[in-house]
């Protein structure tokens, strides 16, 4: 027999779904109260459940193996209990026609069904606490004030999860914000942004992408489950005249179901398959455009207000750094350290492989990477942090060399025409330390890794000396983390 709708089908369903509650796993505080139910009211079973559009959700139950079970709507008398405000009592279910057919009944041989609602604040039905016994029997007023009593502990128990998971999204925010303020590189600012919100979030899977005419690019990813398909899938879509235009438009898409341009997206095979969520990040430079992409693990997915707020907050903070990346690239310095940029060492690189391959004059090249420049903004904030930065810059200024700032705390040191490289590189070195104790006597915790190459030594133009200067800095690094784990 069909299940009529509530009269406030709409506001329930939304009400039920800021709970988040529904494919989750089971939690002691539910079962707690469910065990007391059939102790108290001596029942053979008791059971938590939340019953959306489709189907019924058992949150924990004692008495029957059902925890964890979602059975279609109108399978149980719970579907029908949510009907109303008040209790659903049924003395013996084999006489009723609705269930005198169920398994629960013909197999496990039950009769007494009481199902008292779970009710939010605004009155709107959740699901149900019910108990079940073998017996043909009514609960009498005493034993319904029992039940009713500890399904208001259940609705307690729902908003305090929804109040820690309110608390912890403002944290998130929060967090956001100072992360906006700092001047970390697109992909490690994603790797932050990414772990914040598969903190928050039931998310499967969540990337930063590049667009471009040819296809979806990867920059940084995070995945539950199947990262390995999620990347696949990016790798082999396609980037065509119908997609682009829907995903480069200036407004956020949140779907609660899965559009035909997210099979990029392939869903995990643990779990359902959720909605989408596409944040533009408003940039679009020589063609090139990014955006946030993040699949949800649950099902039904529904994107609430608090939630988008937190992803658009993302995107905002994502923004920033590719904002602040496009600044390195194209300008002729850094606005923050007063150093020449990153675009201004490939141009130099290329004027010193002309002079090489002319005249025969080779340079040093240094990269630097500035460690513990996190800590101090996690100690101090990020006004610290930019002070910390530009004294650095500072402190790499010497007479024969020209600095550069490549990054959030990766700096560029350029010797041209050296008469001893070596030398050169040695005085490289001496520069770099002087630098780091320079920042330890002002009181910052940090260390700086040095590494060099030469042209035509260690490479035979820029671009191979700057991949080699970054791998020597990178053992470096790995040298000192190994000496501080007494490897």
């Amino acid at each position: 027999m069909a299940v009529p709708p509530p009269t406030n089908e709409a506001a329930r369903l939304a009400a039920l779904a800021r709970y988040r509650v529904l494919d989750t796993p089971p939690e002691e505080a539910f079962d707690r109260i469910a065990r007391l139910a059939t102790q108290v009211l001596n029942v053979a079973c008791a059971a938590v459940n939340f019953v959306d559009a489709e189907r019924t959700f058992t949150k924990s139950c004692q008495g029957l193996e059902l925890a964890g079970a979602s059975l279609p709507a109108g399978a149980i008398p719970c579907s029908w209990a949510v009907l109303t405000s008040e209790p659903l009592l049924i003395e013996d279910l084999s006489t009723d026609p609705r269930f005198c057919d169920h398994p629960l009944v013909t197999g496990r041989h039950l009769r007494m069904y009481a199902g008292m609602p779970l009710l939010a604040p605004g009155g709107e039905v959740l699901g149900t606490l019910c108990v079940l016994d073998p017996r043909v029997r009514r609960l009498d007023a005493r034993e319904q004030d029992i039940l009713r009593s500890l399904a208001a502990l259940l609705t307690d128990q729902l908003e305090l999860r929804l109040k820690t998971r309110e608390l912890a999204q403002a944290r998130a925010l929060h967090a956001l914000v100072d992360l906006e303020q700092e001047t970390l590189p697109p992909e490690d600012t994603a790797e932050r942004v990414l772990a914040l919100l598969h903190a928050q979030l039931p998310l499967a899977w969540s990337g930063l992408l590049q667009l471009t005419p040819e296809g979806l690019e990867l920059r940084h990813d995070r995945a539950e489950v199947q990262g390995e398909a999620f990347r696949e899938g990016i790798r082999q879509s396609a980037w065509g005249k119908e997609t682009g235009p829907a995903l480069i438009g200036p407004a956020p898409l949140f779907l609660d179901h899965r559009p035909a341009w997210a099979d990029a997206f392939p869903p995990p095979q643990e779990a359902e398959p959720g909605g989408v969520a596409w944040l533009p990040l408003g940039d679009g430079h020589d063609g090139v455009h990014h955006a946030l992409a993040l699949v949800r693990l649950d099902r039904p997915s529904v994107w609430l207000p608090e939630e988008r707020l937190l992803l658009e907050k993302a995107a905002s903070c994502l923004s920033a750094a590719l904002t602040q990346e496009a600044r390195l690239e194209e300008g002729p310095s850094d606005s923050l350290t007063d150093l020449l940029a990153r675009r201004a060492l490939q141009q130099a690189l290329g004027r010193a492989d002309q002079q090489h391959a002319g005249a025969g004059l080779g340079y040093v090249l240094g990269v630097v990477k500035l460690g513990g420049l996190q800590q101090v903004r996690d100690s101090y904030g990020h006004v610290h942090a930019n002070h910390l930065l530009r004294e650095f810059a500072q402190q790499l200024k010497a007479p024969g060399l020209t600095a550069y700032r490549l990054d959030g705390d990766e700096y560029a040191l350029l010797h041209l025409w050296p008469a001893l490289p070596e030398v050169a590189a040695q005085d490289l070195a001496t520069l770099v330390a002087g630098a780091a104790g320079a920042l330890h006597r002002l009181g910052y915790p940090v260390e700086a890794a040095l590494g060099v190459a030469s042209v035509p030594e260690d490479a035979p133009e820029g671009v191979g000396a700057l991949r080699a200067a970054r791998r020597r800095r990178a053992a470096r690094e790995r040298e000192r983390r190994n000496a501080r784990q007494g490897r």
